[in-house]
C-alpha cells in the first residue's frame, strides 16, 4: 500500500513538473505581451485556439466513443475461434479490457484532433468577424468576402469531418475484428449484420461529405489556374461546373442507396452507387471537359474566352491595387535647356548620386568606428531641412555583441554591458566631399548633426535589425552600459526607459534562466530588483510575434522624430482566394499595404496603424478591437516619413507589365507585354530596381515617389515608366507615363551601351582598372524634366587598399549627348555645352595624389609614416572623421608603394 501511494506521489510530482515545463514558454510570452501592451491579442489567440481544440476534441471523442460503444453493444457473446493464434490472443485481451481500450483510443484520437484543429484559429476568427469587400463575383454573384473568409472555413470543416469519419470507420473496423464480429476465414470474410449497418451509416455520411466538397469545388473554380487565364474560363463554366453538380447528385444518391441497402443482403447496390460515382467522375470529370476544351474552345479560343479574359484583367488589377492607375501621355520634344533643368530645383537638388550598395560599404568603413558596431543597410527618406525637402540616406549604427573580440565574449559583456547601438549616420543624396566620400549631415559618436531638425536627443538603439532572437539584454544592472568610446576611455550610461519587464522576483529569474537555458540570469549578482530583461529585440521578430496573421516587409527603416529614433515597418494583408486574380508568387493573389508599424528604438514600444480601405485589416480590427489605431492618430512627424514599400511596388510593376493590357485581343496575343529593363552594376547586368526620387511633375509637386521604367518585351527601348506616391495625402496613388510607340525612347541598357561607346569615357574606365581600382557603376536614374528625359549615372572607384568606394564621376545623358564630370553640376554644364568630357579637365583630390608616383620610395615611406601617426592621434582623440581620411590616404600611398 505504501509503495503504491509513493508511486502515485512520484507520478503526480513528475506530471506537475512536466506540466510546468510545458506551460513555461506561455508564462514568458504572457510577461512579454504584458510589457508591449498586447495581452488582449495574446489571450484572444490562446483562448480561441484552446476553444477550437477543446470543442473539436470533445466532438471527436463523443463521436468515436459512441461508435465504439455501439460496437461493444452488439458484439457477439460467442465467436468462432480464430486459426491465427496472435489474433486470438488479442481478442481475449480486448474482451477483458474493452472498456479501457475504447476509452483510451477515443481519448488519444480526440487529443490529436483537437491539437490539429487548434492551429486554425485564424480561419475561424475571420469566418466569425468577416467584413465584406463590396464586390461580387461574376459567376455566383457572391461577395468576394465569401471566398476570402467563408470558403477556407468550409474547406477546414470538410477536412475535419472526413478525418473524423475515416478515423471512426477504421477504429470501428478494428474493434469489430477484435471482438469477433468480423471473421477472416479461408473461404472469405464474414460480417455480422450489425457490422454492415454500422459501416453503411458511416459510409453514407462520408458520401454526403464528398457531395459537400463537390459544392466547394464549384467555388474553387473561380481562382483556379488553367492555361490562358486565372479563374473560371469557358470550359470551367460550361463543363466543369455542370459536371460537379452531377457528381454532387450522384454522391447523394449513392449515400441513400447505401442506407437502403442495410435491409438487403450483400453489397451489390452500394457497389453500383459508388461505382457510378467513380465512373461519372472519370467520364464527366475528365473526358467531357477535355472534349469541350479541345473541340469547342481551342478552335475559337479568343472568341469564347473573351469575357473571361476581361474578368481576369479586371480582378487582377483590383486585387493588386492597379485598377486606378492614372495614365499620362508623355510627349518627348527633347528641347530641354540647362535653364529648364535648373528651374526644376526640387528635382535637381535631390538627384540621387549615392547608390545604397557602395554607400553601405562606405558607411561601414568610415562610420562604424568600432568592430562591435554594425550598419545593417542604408535607408532612403526625406526630411524638411531649413524649409526645404531634402532626400537623404541614413543608417542606424546598431550593436552586434557577436562581433566582440573573442576575449570579450563573456556573459556580462554580451548581455549587460554591450546592450545597445548608438545614433545614425546620414548624408544628402547629392552631396559629396573633396575626397569623394558622402558629406555627412549626421556623423560620429556622439552624433553630430549639421541641422537642428536632425538633432538626436536619445540616440541609443535597444531594438533594431541586427539583433537575433537570442540576443536578449538585461539593463539597469549593477554594471554600466557601453555607449561609445572617447579617447582612451568609454562613455557609459544606465537605461531609463520602460523597455523590457522587471526581474523583481526569484521566480521570474528562474523561469527566464530555464527559458534561455542560461543559469547566469538566476545567479548573477549584477541583477537587482530594478533590472529589466529585454526580449525579442529584433523588430521584425517583435512585430511578427504580436501579429502572426500579418506579413511584414523585410526592410524596416529608421527615422528621426523630435530627437528620438523610430523604426517603421510595413505590414501586408493578403489572400490567395481572390476570384479571377492571377497568382504571381504562388502565395497570394491579393495584397494590400494596410498596416504601418512604429517601433520605438529605445523603449521597444510598438504601435499598429491601419492605412487604406482594406476589408481584411478591417476584419482583424473587429477580431482585435484594441490593437489597431487609425492613421489619423499617428504623430505628424512620423506620418511625414511614410513611404511606399519597394517590394510591393516591385510586385505591382511586374503584374502591370502584363495586366496593363485591357483589350482581351491584345492580352490574348501578348502584343504589348512589357519587361523590367536591365542596367549595369559593377559591370554586371541586373534588373532596374525601383528607386525613390523627389520629382516636380505636373500632377505631383515636389513629392517623394518610387519609380520604375518599362521596356517592350524583347526590346531595349523604353515604353513607359510608373511612379507611386509616398506622401500621406496621396499615398498609393499611381501614375503611368506612356511614351509614343511611334518614336524611339532609349532604355536603360541602351543608355549604358552609349556610355560604353564613348571613347574618352571607356578609356578612363580602362585606365582606372589597370591601376588596380574597381569601377562601380551605380543606379542609372531616369529623371523626367518638362517634356524630356535626363539620365544620370554615378561612377565610384574602390581601391584594393582602402576598400572604400568613392564617388569619382557623374555621367549625364540627354538625347544624343553624353558627358562625364567630376560633379553633377560639371557634367550637366558639359552636357549642354555640347562638349563630351570625362572630367579630366578638373583633377579631383585622389588623382592629385597620384603625383606621388614621381616621388622617391623614401619619400613615400616617410609620408606613409606621417599619415599613420596622424591617424593614431585622431583615433585617441576620438576624431573619427579625420581618422577615416588619414587611413584612406595611407591606403593610397601603400598602393603606390606596391606598384
Amino acid at each position: 500500500m505504501k509503495n503504491r501511494f509513493l508511486a502515485v506521489v512520484i507520478f503526480l510530482v513528475l506530471a506537475a513538473i512536466g506540466l510546468g515545463f510545458a506551460l513555461l514558454p506561455y508564462y514568458v510570452d504572457w510577461l512579454w505581451f504584458n510589457e508591449v501592451g498586447y495581452t488582449s491579442v495574446f489571450l484572444k489567440i490562446i483562448y480561441t485556439s484552446v476553444g477550437i481544440g477543446v470543442i473539436s476534441a470533445i466532438v471527436f471523442f463523443l463521436f468515436i466513443y459512441i461508435n465504439l460503444l455501439i460496437t461493444r453493444r452488439f458484439s457477439p457473446k460467442y465467436w468462432h475461434v480464430s486459426e491465427q493464434p496472435v489474433l486470438e490472443q488479442i481478442r481475449q485481451f480486448f474482451r477483458k479490457a474493452a472498456t479501457w481500450v475504447i476509452l483510451g483510443i477515443s481519448l488519444v484520437l480526440s487529443i490529436m484532433a483537437g491539437l490539429a484543429a487548434s492551429g486554425q484559429y485564424d480561419i475561424v476568427l475571420k469566418f466569425l468577424n468577416s467584413v465584406p469587400f463590396g464586390t461580387k463575383d461574376a459567376v455566383f454573384n457572391l461577395d468576394i468576402g465569401f471566398y476570402v473568409y467563408k470558403l477556407p472555413f468550409y474547406h477546414f470543416l470538410f477536412s475535419w469531418v472526413v478525418g473524423l469519419l475515416i478515423t471512426a470507420a477504421i477504429a470501428t473496423l478494428v474493434v469489430y475484428l477484435f471482438d469477433g464480429s468480423i471473421e477472416i476465414r479461408p473461404t472469405g470474410v464474414r460480417l455480422l449484420g450489425h457490422v454492415k449497418a454500422h459501416l453503411s451509416v458511416l459510409g453514407a455520411l462520408l458520401l454526403v461529405s464528398i457531395a459537400f466538397n463537390y459544392r466547394l469545388q464549384m467555388y474553387d473554380l473561380l481562382y483556379s489556374v488553367k492555361g490562358l487565364i486565372s479563374g473560371a474560363g469557358y470550359t470551367d463554366v460550361h463543363a466543369n461546373l455542370p459536371v460537379l453538380w452531377i457528381l454532387l447528385v450522384v454522391a447523394v444518391i449513392s449515400a441513400v442507396i447505401i442506407l437502403i441497402n442495410i435491409s438487403f443482403k450483400g453489397w451489390v447496390y452500394p457497389a453500383v452507387g459508388v461505382g457510378s460515382l467513380v465512373v461519372t467522375s472519370f467520364i464527366a470529370g475528365s473526358i467531357y471537359p477535355a472534349f469541350v476544351q479541345n473541340y469547342r474552345v481551342k478552335p475559337n479560343e479568343l472568341k469564347v474566352e473573351t469575357p473571361y479574359i476581361k474578368r481576369t484583367i479586371e480582378a487582377t488589377q483590383k486585387a493588386y491595387a492597379l485598377d486606378k492607375v492614372k495614365k499620362v501621355d508623355f510627349k518627348l520634344d527633347n528641347k530641354l535647356s540647362i535653364s529648364d533643368v535648373k528651374a526644376s530645383e526640387a528635382t535637381i537638388d535631390n538627384i540621387r548620386l549615392w547608390d545604397w550598395r557602395p554607400l553601405l560599404t562606405t558607411y561601414r568603413q568610415v562610420q562604424e568606428i568600432r568592430p562591435v558596431y554594425k550598419f545593417m543597410d542604408v535607408d532612403i527618406d526625406r526630411y524638411v531641412i531649413d524649409g526645404k525637402k531634402r532626400q537623404v540616406m541614413l543608417a542606424a549604427r546598431e550593436l552586434s555583441p557577436d562581433d566582440l573580440q573573442d576575449k570579450a565574449q563573456t556573459w556580462v559583456n554580451k548581455y549587460t554591458i554591450y546592450t545597445h547601438g548608438y545614433g545614425v549616420a546620414m548624408n544628402a543624396v547629392n552631396e559629396v566631399n573633396n575626397e569623394g566620400l558622402p558629406d555627412f549631415m549626421i556623423k560620429d559618436l556622439p552624433p553630430v548633426s549639421k541641422a537642428k531638425e536632425l538633432n538626436i536627443k536619445q540616440p541609443r538603439i535597444y531594438y533594431g535589425e541586427v539583433m537575433k532572437d537570442s540576443d536578449y539584454a538585461i539593463v539597469n544592472t549593477e554594471n554600466s552600459e557601453f555607449d561609445y568610446p572617447e579617447g582612451d576611455k568609454n562613455i557609459t550610461s544606465h537605461y531609463k526607459g520602460s523597455g523590457g519587464f522587471r526581474l523583481n522576483s526569484t521566480l521570474k529569474k528562474m523561469v527566464l534562466a530555464i527559458n534561455k537555458q542560461d543559469i547566469n540570469i538566476l545567479i548573477s549578482g549584477a541583477i537587482n530588483s530594478k533590472s529589466r530583461i529585454m526580449l525579442r529585440r529584433n523588430i521584425l521578430d517583435r512585430v511578427q510575434t504580436i501579429a502572426p496573421f500579418i506579413s511584414f516587409d523585410d526592410d524596416p527603416y529608421v527615422v528621426i522624430d523630435k530627437g528620438r529614433l523610430y523604426w517603421i515597418v510595413d505590414g501586408y494583408t493578403s489572400t490567395e482566394n481572390y476570384p479571377y486574380s492571377q497568382n504571381f508568387n504562388k502565395q497570394y493573389n491579393y495584397i494590400r499595404n494596410s498596416v504601418k508599424v512604429i517601433v520605438d528604438a529605445y523603449s521597444g514600444k510598438v504601435d499598429f496603424y491601419t492605412i487604406g480601405d482594406d476589408p481584411i485589416i478591417k476584419t482583424y480590427s473587429r477580431i482585435f478591437p484594441k490593437m489597431f489605431k487609425d492613421l489619423a492618430d499617428m504623430p505628424e512627424g512620423l506620418k511625414a516619413h511614410l513611404r511606399y514599400p519597394e517590394d510591393l511596388f516591385s510586385l505591382q510593376s511586374e503584374v502591370y507589365s502584363i495586366y496593363h493590357m485591357t483589350d482581351p485581343q491584345v492580352f490574348y496575343n501578348k502584343e504589348d507585354e512589357w519587361n523590367i529593363p536591365k542596367e549595369l552594376f559593377e559591370s554586371e547586368e541586373t534588373p532596374v530596381e525601383p528607386y525613390y526620387v523627389i520629382l516636380q511633375l505636373p500632377q505631383w509637386k515636389n513629392d517623394f515617389q518610387l519609380i520604375r521604367p518599362f521596356t517592350p518585351s524583347g526590346k531595349n527601348n523604353m515604353i513607359s515608366w510608373m511612379s507611386v506616391n509616398s506622401e500621406p495625402d496621396k499615398y498609393g496613388e499611381v501614375l503611368l507615363y506612356q511614351f509614343s510607340k511611334k518614336e524611339l525612347v532609349y532604355g536603360p541598357s541602351q543608355i549604358e551601351a552609349r556610355i560604353d561607346q564613348q571613347p574618352d569615357i571607356s578609356e578612363r574606365f580602362s585606365l582606372w582598372s589597370q591601376r588596380g581600382s574597381q569601377v562601380i557603376r551605380g543606379n542609372l536614374l531616369v529623371i523626367p524634366i518638362k517634356n524630356s528625359l535626363l539620365f544620370v549615372e554615378p561612377i565610384y572607384l574602390q581601391s584594393e587598399q582602402s576598400q572604400i568606394p568613392e564617388l569619382k564621376r557623374v555621367i549625364t545623358v540627354f538625347g544624343n549627348k553624353v558627358a562625364m564630370g567630376n560633379t553633377f553640376d560639371e557634367a550637366l554644364e558639359s552636357l549642354f555645352s555640347g562638349k563630351v568630357v570625362t572630367g579630366d579637365e578638373k583633377e579631383d583630390t585622389t588623382e592629385k595624389k597620384e603625383t606621388v608616383e614621381k616621388k622617391s620610395r623614401e619619400d613615400l615611406i616617410k609620408e606613409a609614416n606621417d599619415l599613420y601617426k596622424k591617424a593614431t592621434t585622431a583615433q585617441k582623440e576620438g576624431d573619427w572623421s579625420s581618422y577615416g581620411k588619414y587611413i584612406q590616404d595611407l591606403g593610397n600611398i601603400l598602393e603606390k608603394l606596391k606598384q
